[in-house]
């Protein structure tokens, strides 16, 4: 399979898992009473703003370097592959722990952390390809 479809191949199912995702997360919100959502969206203000800065910023550095880094694509998968795990383990540990104090529904918190497994499935989607296409081109 040529690079360029590899690498843009794994863009395109890391962008329709974030559309799946938000999509999940918004039925789940709608299915909350007001007062819920009100406590909901205080309580995540600021993750809000940033939470997807590392899924981005992640994905965006590993686009970057494995194009132009030929020489060492093992390595960059290992080390993208415990960056990804770390980012995977830690938002979610983050959020979950979030949810709990808020006192949020079970159902909610179940579509929520199915909604973060699809981004970081469709990141991982990606990673893979970009590892696929720099080890085609050695």
């Amino acid at each position: 399979m040529d690079r360029d479809v590899l690498e843009f191949g794994g863009l395109f199912v890391f962008f329709v898992c974030l559309f799946i995702s938000r999509w999940v997360g918004e039925r789940a919100l709608v299915a909350l009473d007001d007062r819920t959502k009100v406590r909901l969206i205080d309580g995540f203000a600021k993750q809000r703003r940033f939470g997807l800065l590392p899924v981005i910023g992640l994905t965006v550095l590993a686009f970057l370097l494995f194009k132009y880094i030929r020489a060492y694509p093992a390595e960059l998968a290992l080390v993208f592959m415990l960056l990804f795990f770390g980012t995977i383990a830690g938002t979610t540990i983050i959020a979950f722990r979030k949810l709990s104090r808020l006192g949020m529904p079970r159902e909610y918190v179940k579509s929520y952390i199915l909604g973060r497994a699809i981004t970081f499935g469709g990141m991982g989607g990606f990673i893979a390809c970009s590892i696929l296409a720099a080890l085609q081109s050695r």
